[in-house]
């Protein structure tokens, strides 16, 4: 069994600012005691669907639906907009960056994806799709950090991207952290 996702890619310019805002929030905010882990530039995309458990023998046949339905889609943009966190700011666990679009392809492309995994057997996250970059995960926080509060204060740059591809990514945990292998990469558009 593999353990893998479906996301959006990010380029470069994009990991390279994400980076740099991580950076200042470490060296400015981060009471020594708290415990986060920093997400690295190659670990850093939007999560459309987690499929966890995946067997080797079921990749082929649903990347072949995969590609298909992906390749009806036009490659879209995301733009940066603010910081949050999961669940909730009270209780921390994960600090992240939004996304935004006002074009319908992402919800009708995480639609189809669901659609598909579904279909094969898959579990479909019930909330709400959420498109966001995760930069760090809280281990714990001392008492009186004061690293949510300035990270939510922080403003983000309205840097926007395109969309032209969806990867099946392989997730291989390792103490020091995950680390993500390429199964399948799915363009969009390539039927127009």
């Amino acid at each position: 069994m593999l353990r893998t996702f479906l996301a959006i890619p990010l380029p470069e310019s994009i990991k390279n600012y994400l980076t740099d805002l991580s950076r200042q929030m470490q060296s400015l905010y981060q009471d020594q005691h708290d415990r986060l882990k920093w997400v690295v530039p190659e670990g850093m995309h939007i999560t459309l669907a987690f499929l966890g458990d995946t067997r080797e023998e079921d990749i082929d046949p649903l990347a072949d639906q995969l590609a298909v339905t992906l390749r009806h889609f036009i490659p879209f943009r995301l733009t940066l907009t603010e910081s949050g966190t999961f669940p909730h700011a009270n209780k921390p666990r994960i600090l992240w960056v939004g996304t935004y679009t006002d074009d319908e392809q992402l919800p009708a492309v995480k639609a189809d994806v669901d659609r598909h995994l579904s279909g094969a057997g898959y579990t479909i996250e019930k909330r709400k799709f959420s498109p966001h970059i995760t930069l760090g995960r809280i281990k714990r926080l001392v008492r009186n950090s004061n690293l949510v509060h300035n990270y939510l204060s922080h403003s983000v740059t309205a840097l926007s991207f395109e969309v032209a591809d969806i990867v099946w990514y392989q997730s291989i945990l390792r103490p020091e952290g995950a680390e993500y292998s390429i199964l399948k990469r799915f363009a969009l558009g390539t039927e127009a």
